[in-house]
């Protein structure tokens, strides 16, 4: 895998005390990313990451959805415009359970 373009940063807070245990908190970034393959292409890969960790259970997509939208996959079938929204806690609990939205937008070519 080669890994073309794109920007990535990420920023974390955390603390740790004893009456609280570990919690922390932050963001990852990847936009204008690509990554080339002997056999296809990603382009135009666009991820954020928005996550809470506290008292051993994962949050994510605090305020707004974690978000991955990819521009384009180049295989043997070109496919355009692809997105998926993910906001939850893992593990999974009843009260607190994981949603998705998948769609693809645009088209494949042949």
């Amino acid at each position: 895998m080669n890994l073309r373009e794109g920007m990535l940063y990420a920023q974390v807070a955390f603390s740790a005390a004893a009456d609280q245990g570990f919690e922390a908190g932050g963001h990852g970034v990847l936009k204008g990313g690509s990554a080339w393959m002997p056999d296809n292409q990603i382009n135009g890969v666009d991820f954020v990451l928005p996550f809470r960790f506290s008292q051993g259970t994962w949050q994510l997509g605090i305020r707004r959805p974690v978000s991955l939208r990819i521009g384009e996959v180049v295989n043997q079938v070109t496919a355009k415009n692809l997105s998926a929204d993910l906001q939850g806690s893992w593990p999974v609990e009843r009260e607190r359970t994981a949603s998705a939205e998948q769609r693809q937008r645009g088209y494949s070519r042949w």
